[in-house]
Parts: C-alpha cells; structure tokens; sequence
C-alpha cells in the first residue's frame, strides 16, 4: 500500500515529535510542574516573614536588611539604593500596622518569592523577599519594595 506525500509528511513530523518527546522526557529535560506554592514551602517561609516584619515593625531596618544575602559586590550599590529608600517611606510612612501576605511565586523548589503587604498609617507598601533554600533551611535571598503595585493589580483578576 502506498502512503501519499501529505500523509507520509504528516506521519514522519509526528515520529519525530514522538522520538524528540520521549528523548527529552527520558532524560529529565522536561521540568515538573510545580505547585502555585509548594506544601513544604509555605508552613516555612510564613515564620520566616513575620521575623523579618517583627524587625521593620520595631524600626529596626537595618537588622532586617541584615538578614538579607549575601549582596553581591556587582548588586551592592542597588541594595543601598533599596535600603536608603526603605529607610526615608519607614520615616514618612507612619506606624507600622501589620502586614499581608499577597502571595507567593514558585521560582523552583529552592526559590520562592513571597509578595507582603505591609501596612503603614500614610501607605501599603509591598515588599518583595526572595527565599532559598540550602540543606532543607529557607534563608532570605533578596529584597524588593514597591509602593506604586499597578502591575501587580493589573495581573489580578477583577472581583464583585
């Protein structure tokens, strides 16, 4: 029986797909999905977090900054930039008043990022922690802040 030029086309794309798919599946190119957060992470960045905030909470933001890193020397100056404003919208923003956590991104399994919201009486700002985790121990990797979220919210589904 012969194979018209259409279908043996189509047949030899689809074997090759097959072949290309079982290739990568069988050496473990095809990375897992993993969970909007993972059932380990979760229980073990949320104490992680609060100590952080306990430390904003008291004005203490240089020893919440501390436990931040280590800053790469290429990183260090925009670290500082980030410190000097964390420092001036503490001084402006007005007492602390808790915090929010918005939620997470599942970078890998050993990188997370937990979005916060933290209050303050003029102003929410949203603070951005990168968590790693080394020998089964999350320790915070970098930090971020935001006070202008419109791109987070415009990714945020409207609701009544």
């Amino acid at each position: 029986m012969k194979i018209p030029n259409a279908r043996r086309a189509i047949l030899t794309i689809a074997i090759m797909f097959s072949a290309v798919f079982s290739l990568f599946a069988t050496h473990n190119y095809c990375p897992a999905v993993e969970p909007a957060v993972s059932a380990i992470a979760r229980p073990a960045l949320e104490p992680k977090v609060t100590e952080l905030l306990d430390l904003i909470g008291a004005g203490r933001v240089d020893a919440m900054l501390d436990r931040i890193g280590p800053i790469p020397d290429r990183e260090r100056n925009a670290f500082e930039g980030t410190r000097q404003l964390l420092i001036n919208l503490y001084g402006n923003s007005g007492k602390y008043g808790g915090f929010d956590i918005a939620g997470y991104k599942v970078l890998t399994p050993r990188f997370q990022i937990a979005y916060v919201l933290v209050y303050f009486d003029k102003r929410p700002i949203l603070f951005e922690f990168g968590f790693y985790r080394v020998n089964d121990i999350w320790r915070p990797q970098t930090f971020a802040l935001e006070t202008n979220f419109k791109a987070l919210l415009d990714t945020l589904p409207m609701q009544r």
